[in-house]
């Protein structure tokens, strides 16, 4: 990929995380969203380089005050709260997932799983300081509701980049 297409890439998956951000289903401790899944699609389809500039954005933007964290929220108050540890866990959810790029597929899935979990236990850690409870009550209130729908997703992504890769690669040839 050109120099412009990864700028365009990082571009398009910072506004693709903007808007999954914005989908969310309330939940008890944290709400439902999708950021794990379209982090890890974003590093399986446009490797680590593109897809952690593009968390880099997202978070700035939420830094900044735009409203691109679940819930419609923006500030630093949000990376300050209980769900700020996996925001910054998205970081590592997508350098790890981006290696799974042009791996056979076990490998790529295993890197996925490796990068959710680092994202997760970035999370949990943050969540269990936050709100001063024990690492295994911040687990089971933070993470393992979520786990199950987050470990398929990392697998759908990896496959959904196998096909939007070849897609790429198609419209390459083509130029």
């Amino acid at each position: 990929m050109t120099r412009a297409g990864r700028i365009a890439a990082t571009g398009v998956l910072a506004a693709l995380y903007c808007v999954v951000s914005l989908i969310s289903v309330p939940f008890p401790a944290m709400p439902l969203t999708f950021q794990c899944f379209a982090i890890a699609l974003g590093a399986y389809s446009f490797g680590a380089p593109s897809a952690t500039a593009a968390v880099a954005v997202y978070i700035g933007l939420g830094l900044l005050g735009l409203p691109v964290f679940s819930g419609i929220q923006g500030g630093a108050g949000v990376l300050m709260g209980p769900t700020g540890g996996y925001i910054a866990g998205f970081v590592l959810l997508s350098v790890i997932s981006g290696f799974g790029v042009e791996k056979s597929k076990v490998s790529g899935v295993c890197l996925g799983f490796a990068g959710l979990a680092a994202c997760y236990v970035a999370g949990v850690a943050w969540f269990a300081f936050v709100s001063g409870v024990g690492v295994w009550e911040a687990f089971c209130v933070s993470a393992l509701p979520y786990l199950p729908k987050d470990a398929v997703m990392t697998v759908l992504a990896y496959f959904l980049s196998l096909r939007l890769r070849a897609a790429l690669k198609r419209q390459e040839k083509q130029k």
